[in-house]
């Protein structure tokens, strides 16, 4: 019910600080909720480092998933409920998770209303995984433009055939690099349909990105944000030690092995 989803979402604030609550994704069905969430959205992929650090855990990995898990929230919520990620007895939540129709986890599906002001349409979520890491670092990702997460650039990025400008807006006040003209990629020449279709999370941009900045050692964020972004510290030092992306995608491997069995005992929709 949505008081009680309030209640969950109250506990998830407290706990890591955050805005919202995991009650919230698990409270939508086929008609979305009261929250402004929508229904179901299509799943590409299960890919990239899997959280496996409790010492990690936070607002943006609150769960041992992998960055590019391929579950819808119904699904989520069967996964969080039946291997007890939630903060109090499973027989309590009594969750009901109402299947779509005509549905697998290959259907394009368009959100009605944006996720975020900062994904504004398909492309930005679709690139979203692929490009998020870059919050952990300097770079720029559109915030504070009117191409939020279609972008990405620095002031000191030496490439000069694309550039913006970030501004404060409602959507984004105060974002990275505000005021300064950041040159970089311009994303949204890659067509929308080869986005649809892409297997797996893709690391090239991030690589490159690092691999053409000048000043690496101030790549990456003091904080370490970009650990929890990832979910581990092992990342950030494989692209530090210049190591391809398919050796990094080697080390994910048996994670990965390990999540999709847990996964596939709650999958209502065919891969």
């Amino acid at each position: 019910s949505p008081p009680y989803a309030a209640l969950l979402a109250h506990h998830q604030r407290q706990r890591f600080k955050a805005t919202w609550g995991l009650a919230e994704t698990g409270a939508a069905g086929p008609d979305g909720n009261t929250y402004g969430d929508p229904a179901g959205h299509s799943c590409l992929a299960v890919d990239g480092p899997v959280l496996t650090d409790p010492k990690l855990e936070s607002f943006v990995g609150i769960a041992p998933l992998p960055l590019v898990h391929g579950c819808t929230v119904g699904e989520l919520a069967r996964l969080f409920c039946g291997e007890n990620w939630v903060w109090q007895p499973c027989e309590r939540l009594r969750l009901t998770v109402v299947p779509c129709l005509h549905y697998d986890h290959h259907t394009p599906y368009d959100p009605p209303v944006p996720p975020s002001p900062n994904l504004p349409n398909a492309r930005s979520i679709l690139l979203y995984p692929g490009i998020c890491l870059f919050e952990g670092t300097v770079a720029s990702l559109g915030r504070g433009t009117e191409m939020p997460f279609q972008v990405i650039g620095h002031p000191e990025f030496p490439i000069d055939s694309f550039s913006f400008v970030p501004r404060s807006v409602p959507a984004a006040r105060r974002p990275p690099n505000e005021g300064l003209r950041c040159k970089g990629y311009d994303l949204r020449t890659i067509p929308i349909d080869s986005l649809r279709r892409q297997s797996g999370l893709n690391l090239s941009w991030l690589l490159d990105f690092y691999r053409n900045f000048t000043n690496k050692q101030y790549f990456f964020l003091e904080n370490k944000y970009f650990d929890l972004l990832a979910g581990n510290r092992t990342l950030r030092q494989q692209i530090i030690e210049g190591k391809t992306e398919s050796e990094i995608r080697a080390s994910w491997a048996a994670d990965l092995e390990v999540f999709r069995a847990i996964r596939r005992q709650y999958m209502l929709y065919a891969d």
